[in-house]
């Protein structure tokens, strides 16, 4: 701290009048510190909450997007076995188109639910 005033001692009016004006005390980076040090903390919690943000929409979105895509199998799946259902009915009734009781034998063979 000596050596601080024997420096300041040796300077030119101005530089003294200025060096008067800073701490003896830390260094720079220390002083440049002193102020920030609670504004990092809340950066650095505005970050995290705008990630956990970010994490939260996407994870939403996926769910979403998997929930979609269970029902669109479902329909397409629905949409195949009706359409195979409907190509086994138009086989009997080409085969068949001889004999009148086509339609009731069709009813018949789907009574149950299952296509025979």
């Amino acid at each position: 701290m000596k050596t601080i005033k024997k420096l300041k001692s040796k300077l030119s009016p101005a530089c003294q009048r200025l060096s008067a004006r800073l701490p003896l005390r830390g260094t720079s980076r220390q002083v440049a510190m002193a102020g920030r040090k609670g504004s990092v903390l809340v950066f650095t919690l505005l970050v995290l909450f705008m990630l956990l943000i970010s994490a939260l929409g996407i994870a939403s979105v996926t769910l979403i997007e998997r929930k979609t895509s269970g029902t669109t199998g479902k329909s397409t799946q629905s949409f195949q076995v009706a359409d195979s259902g409907a190509e086994v009915v138009l086989q009997k009734i080409y085969k068949d188109s001889s004999s009148g009781d086509t339609l009731n034998d069709l009813f018949v063979g789907c009574s149950s639910g299952q296509i025979s």
